[in-house]
């Protein structure tokens, strides 16, 4: 595989780049990007995420600013095909082996880190995922050496004169799989590999150690990170629940993406601090918890309709926009049915849910197109009026996207008027008070404490 020219701009990057980005921002409901202004200009770079959801992380950078074209590494085993890893290579892709592909394959990772290198000697932007694989929970897992090792290389290999920033990295999606979830990007302060400069001279493999516990502590600081793996259910639970009570505790006037974030930040910390100071009462809430959910489980609602407890007669208008609005979903579905499940039949053999999303992305990027112009070419044999075949090509996508709400609306007012009707209502609402006044407590105690 030729990487020489990867440290180059690129038109085919910057072309896909521009390709993909709409989708992408379309595949998420609530893109939000902060700390933007703590990535260095004019300096070689290395961002550091927090890595949590396959092929969709890197595209989560890249389009966090739109002027930069970064190169990462990936897991080798994807560039098996010579067609794809061709692909791949002229995306800035570069592939990293491991010790599960074969012992005599790791001496390949010193032309890759090499490469890398020159990346950096070249003042671009190198992605590293310092965890080295993903995690399907909401956690930091502790950090591989890979990144330590190429970024004191590249300084040791110029005299430590490059003046490489490690930027701590914290990406949070609020479903993994989820179409039109959301999705934050947290840029931290950058980490100056030139301070460690003296204590690398002194000890290299202790600076080292000392650089990537520095850079897990930053990359905690930017992602929900839940280390309880004990009550983790419990901490999940409790973010979604405690979440609007937590904002108002915070003093958060505005209800944003970024504060919400740092709500549930919150509500992590105080739970920490509840379990480590009373761990008999911790297992208390626990029970209540559970209870909670088993009991709105069994009517298959979620929790923010509890919390809403939408009126009859609100349920009620709603129900009458449905039926009235219903021809325009049937037309959106039988434009885009294809296209649209399509990936969710491939994806059924694929083990790791958390490359769901990116195969779904990434089909649907091909697929929507391509059905797209078939149904455009057959509806225009029917007609010759040319703004109306027109007006057909353009309504598919947003006709799509409307459908798509109509039925996630379709099924979450079931679910409220399944809770409206339901005999355990007042009891269910009455259990997540409790939890709410609990919590409350909780919250009281800590900041006194």
């Amino acid at each position: 595989m030729n990487f020489s020219s990867v440290h180059k701009t690129s038109l085919f990057y910057e072309v896909s780049q521009t390709f993909v980005s709409i989708p992408f921002r379309v595949f998420y409901k609530n893109y939000s990007v902060t700390g933007i202004e703590n990535i260095p200009k004019n300096e070689p770079i290395i961002l550091a995420p927090n890595h949590q959801n396959a092929l969709m992380d890197p595209l989560a950078a890249y389009y966090s600013k739109n002027d930069w074209q970064v190169v990462f590494m990936a897991r080798s085993d994807i560039f098996k095909n010579p067609i794809v890893a061709k692909l791949l290579i002229g995306l800035k892709i570069l592939p990293v082996y491991r010790i599960r592909d074969g012992k005599e394959k790791l001496k390949l990772n010193e032309e890759i880190f090499n490469v890398a290198i020159k990346v950096l000697e070249h003042k671009k932007q190198l992605l590293i995922f310092p965890e080295a694989s993903h995690t399907n929970r909401r956690s930091v897992k502790v950090l591989k050496k890979g990144i330590a090792r190429i970024a004191f290389q590249a300084e040791e290999r110029n005299n430590f004169n490059l003046n490489i920033k490690v930027v701590p990295v914290g990406i949070y999606y609020s479903n993994y799989v989820n179409f039109r979830s959301k999705l934050q990007v947290n840029f931290g302060k950058p980490i100056n590999v030139s301070d460690y400069y003296d204590s690398y001279k002194e000890n290299q493999q202790k600076t080292m150690i000392d650089f990537k516990k520095k850079l897990n502590e930053e990359i905690i600081k930017l992602a929900i990170h839940i280390k309880n793996t004990d009550y983790y259910d419990l901490y999940e639970k409790l973010r979604y629940i405690y979440r609007e009570q937590m904002l108002i505790n915070l003093e958060f006037s505005e209800h944003s993406e970024k504060n919400k974030f740092y709500a549930d930040k919150k509500t992590i910390e105080i739970l920490d601090n509840y379990y480590d100071n009373d761990k008999n009462d911790f297992e208390n809430i626990n029970k209540q918890v559970n209870n909670y959910y088993n009991d709105t489980k069994k009517l298959n609602i979620r929790d923010w309709i509890v919390n809403k407890s939408l009126s009859s007669t609100k349920a009620f208008m709603a129900s009458i926009a449905m039926i009235l609005l219903f021809p325009l979903f049937l037309y959106g579905v039988i434009n885009n049915m294809i296209p649209y499940f399509l990936p969710k039949i491939a994806i059924k053999n694929i083990k790791d849910k958390q490359f769901h999303s990116t195969f779904n992305f990434a089909l649907g990027l091909f697929l929507f197109p391509i059905f797209y112009l078939i149904q455009f070419t057959l509806f225009s044999i029917f007609t010759d009026i040319l703004w109306l075949k027109y007006l057909y090509l353009l309504s598919m996508p947003f006709i799509g996207l409307f459908a798509f709400h109509y039925y996630r609306y379709f099924v979450k007012l079931k679910a409220v008027w399944k809770f409206a009707l339901s005999k355990n209502k007042k009891q269910i609402i009455e259990q997540r008070k409790n939890i709410i006044d609990k919590m409350n407590l909780v919250f009281k105690n800590s900041s006194s404490n």
